[in-house]
């Protein structure tokens, strides 16, 4: 049996993520739900499907703000003992590992708050926000480079 259809979707849910996860979970304060009401506008959301995927993301910005703080906190510390003249091997190991263990954590976490969200869309608003997604041609403004390649083709 072909492994696609499995990562097709997997694919889809990243997508999808990548389209919504910027939008809410690290928005200014306010900003979130201007850029969800255009979202939604576009894949014609209903307003309790926008007060679900609200409640979502702010339950996900909070879940995950420990992990983020230990990351955080875990990186100083391996700056300060990497700067030391001779730096702890295990100790950068260990710190490292953790480090790992909370992204982890924000990676499953993220998984768990699309499959919330593929449950509540609809397939056709699922399509429509990939569609649009598709439409963004990069996260930092790399329309020119995308526009590019297509005029390579």
């Amino acid at each position: 049996m072909s492994k696609r259809p499995f990562v097709s979707a997997i694919t889809g849910f990243v997508l999808v993520a990548s389209l919504f996860a910027p939008t809410l979970a690290r928005a200014d304060k306010g900003d979130g739900h201007r850029k969800l009401d255009r979202v939604c506008e576009q894949i014609t959301c209903s307003e309790q499907q926008k007060q679900d995927i609200a409640r979502i993301f702010e339950q996900m910005h909070v879940d995950l703000e420990v992990d983020r703080e230990a990351i955080e906190s875990l990186r100083k510390q391996l700056a300060t003992e990497w700067v030391k003249d001779r730096p702890n091997q295990r100790t950068l190991d260990k710190l490292a590992d953790d480090i790992a263990a909370h992204e982890r954590n924000i990676a499953d976490r993220r998984m768990d708050a699309m499959m919330e969200l593929h449950a509540l869309l609809s397939a056709e608003q699922r399509k429509q926000a990939v569609d649009l997604l598709k439409g963004h041609r990069g996260k930092h403004g790399d329309k020119d480079k995308a526009k590019s390649k297509d005029k390579d083709k």
